[in-house]
């Protein structure tokens, strides 16, 4: 998914890896199992259909799978976990 301001999302259900392209050339992957196995308000994104309906917000700031479920770009490009791409 393309968002207007310059910013890409795969989101992989098999790994529950988000990897956000930014327009600057960087590459961030996150992968969010540590925070489904660790806050319960990310466990239902364990359910992989679920998890691959995640969206940008509109002003690119956050992905979003619900309105209680989402996480900030910045956590992402701050705090990416470096894994190798397999996407």
């Amino acid at each position: 998914m393309r968002h207007p301001l310059g910013v890409n999302l795969i989101v992989d259900q098999h790994t529950y890896n988000v990897v956000v392209k930014f327009d600057n050339g960087v590459t961030k992957i996150y992968n969010m199992k540590e925070l489904i196995n660790t806050h319960a308000a990310f466990k239902p994104i364990e359910d992989k259909i679920f998890f691959s309906s995640a969206q940008l917000d509109t002003k690119g700031h956050a992905i979003i799978w619900s309105d209680e479920i989402d996480i900030a770009i910045e956590e992402i490009y701050l705090n990416d976990k470096n894994l190798p791409e397999e996407l």
